[in-house]
């Protein structure tokens, strides 16, 4: 058979053979024009037309006009059959551009997980994902985004909720006091004790998640510290910390992702009474499942992946001993 010949002889059925031979011959208006192109005889192709009527149980040709008249009947066939193929081409074009186009990704981040794992996490997302943006914020400005449909999936602590969004639990993040490295820290250390040490407290800002959580537990303690600075950063928070102009809280989260944690503060476990900081992955209820557990699969790995490098650093672990 010629290889130009875009109607093939199926070789699965007498009925499959005959509709081939069928499309051919309404296209080419000749039984020898359509004998040629699929390398038969014009009998062989007078013969399987005659075939398919008697099945069909309706005259496809017009037998005594030349060119050959197709009947209405054998019209309505054609376009069905014509049409069935752009359908089934169509489809296998929807396939080949799912799995050639590959989805883009809005995601969220705190600050604290960010700066530790964004590297991480953008390797190994980029053979699952065509694009990956990324956004950093405060918690509660990264829930609202989601809510929205501005970022598709986020990080974030705190408890915010909503009928409209997934959230899955990530990670509990232990709370740690952060003072100037020449500080001399009490050993009776005490939430009471803390407002009278000469240090002002450098409070990281309500709409933050540290923010807002540390406001909540000083209301139901009874807690006030003098207050002279606030930052939304933990960059600044360390930064003012390292500086000697005060003293603050952080998270593990937040220390394993800063290098300035490592050499210019001293660190020292909070007085009881400080629940554990949760971290979340979030996104609309809507969202691909399969997706959002790429991205939980991927976040828990980069995390595993830079707690072992840190692991293997001695200047690092000794501020937990």
């Amino acid at each position: 058979m010629k290889q130009k010949d875009t109607h093939k002889l199926s070789q699965d059925s007498l009925f499959s053979r005959a509709l081939s031979v069928f499309l051919v011959a309404i296209e080419t208006r000749k039984f020898s024009e359509t004998a040629k192109r699929l390398d038969v005889t014009q009998s062989s192709v007078s013969q399987t037309i005659a075939l398919l009527e008697s099945r069909l149980g309706f005259s496809l040709f017009e037998r005594d006009t030349r060119p050959l008249q197709p009947t209405s009947d054998a019209l309505e066939l054609y376009s069905s059959i014509k049409q069935s193929d752009e359908d089934i081409r169509q489809m296998l074009q929807r396939i080949r551009m799912r799995n050639w186009v590959k989805p883009a990704i809005r995601l969220g981040m705190i600050e604290s997980v960010g700066s530790l794992v964004a590297p991480e996490v953008c390797q190994e997302l980029k053979d699952k994902l065509g694009v990956v943006s990324l956004l950093s914020g405060p918690s509660g400005s990264l829930f609202k985004s989601v809510l929205n449909g501005d970022v598709d999936v986020g990080v974030i602590a705190g408890e915010e909720s909503n009928k409209d969004v997934k959230k899955i639990f990530l990670y509990e993040d232990p709370w740690f006091l952060i003072f100037p490295k020449e500080f001399e820290v009490p050993e009776d250390l005490s939430w009471q004790s803390m407002s009278v040490m000469g240090l002002p407290l450098i409070y990281h800002s309500a709409d933050t998640a540290d923010g807002s959580m540390m406001q909540d537990f000083m209301l139901q303690h009874n807690l006030m510290y003098p207050k002279i600075y606030e930052a939304q950063s933990n960059y600044f928070v360390y930064a003012l910390v390292a500086n000697r102009l005060g003293w603050s809280f952080t998270h593990f989260f937040g220390l394993l992702g800063s290098e300035r944690g490592i050499r210019d503060m001293k660190i020292a476990a909070p007085p009881t009474g400080l629940q554990t900081r949760r971290l979340y992955l979030v996104a609309r209820r809507n969202y691909s499942d399969e997706l959002l557990d790429a991205v939980k699969r991927t976040l828990i790995s980069s995390v595993e992946k830079v707690i072992q490098r840190r692991q293997e650093d001695p200047s690092f672990l000794v501020l937990f001993k």
